[in-house]
């Protein structure tokens, strides 16, 4: 009976455990000194398409200033000498695993009342969506919780800028956990069946 406890105990323990390889708050201030860049593949252990980093000294009083939350840089989908019907969505994804896009805050370079679509897919397929109204004033703190994703779009038609995204790489997507009620009735009914067996 003890045996079959500690297994039982065992498996709510690995149920409830996570694997997390690393947790990080991007802040975009390590790629370049320059006034812009775009953001390099494996940057951050992550792929980056359409995406580059912007001094908030480059359009002073701008999104791109105001929407600044770490030291100097953000992140953006557009840099000096793009035309404006050159800018894609930016695309955040991973290779060999999985990551959770917890958060960011996001801000428009130069429009008020915008607003950008944030997209999440795990394995190809959207299991994520949220649309974000911003503002040139002020970043706008995003709480997205796209869990188990290895791709993340965020679709804008005007400039913006990203900062302090937060992530936790995983190795895999997540598995649906079962519910606490579900599983103290699946341990009591193991019990009883140990129970009638013993008294045969």
């Amino acid at each position: 009976m003890k045996n079959i406890l500690k297994v039982l105990l065992s498996a709510i323990i690995i149920f409830s455990t996570t694997d997390y390889a690393f947790s990080a708050v991007l802040g975009f201030d390590d790629i370049t000194t320059e006034n812009f860049a775009q953001i390099p593949d494996s940057k951050y252990e992550l792929n980056w398409q359409n995406t580059y980093v912007m001094s908030n000294a480059t359009f002073p009083g701008s999104g791109y200033d105001n929407g600044t939350n770490s030291p100097s840089y953000t992140a953006s989908n557009w840099m000096p000498g793009m035309e404006l019907d050159q800018i894609r969505s930016i695309t955040i994804s991973k290779n060999d695993g999985y990551f959770d896009f917890n958060s960011a805050y996001f801000t428009s370079a130069f429009t008020d009342d915008d607003n950008i679509t944030v997209a999440g897919y795990t394995d190809g397929i959207k299991t994520y969506t949220s649309t974000v109204v911003i503002d040139t004033q002020q970043p706008y703190f995003a709480s997205l919780n796209f869990v188990g994703v290895n791709q993340v779009t965020i679709a804008g038609s005007n400039p913006f800028a990203m900062d302090d995204m937060t992530i936790d790489e995983t190795a895999s997507p997540p598995t649906p956990a079962p519910e606490p009620t579900s599983m103290l009735l699946g341990i009591i009914g193991l019990v009883g069946i140990i129970g009638l067996k013993k008294k045969k």
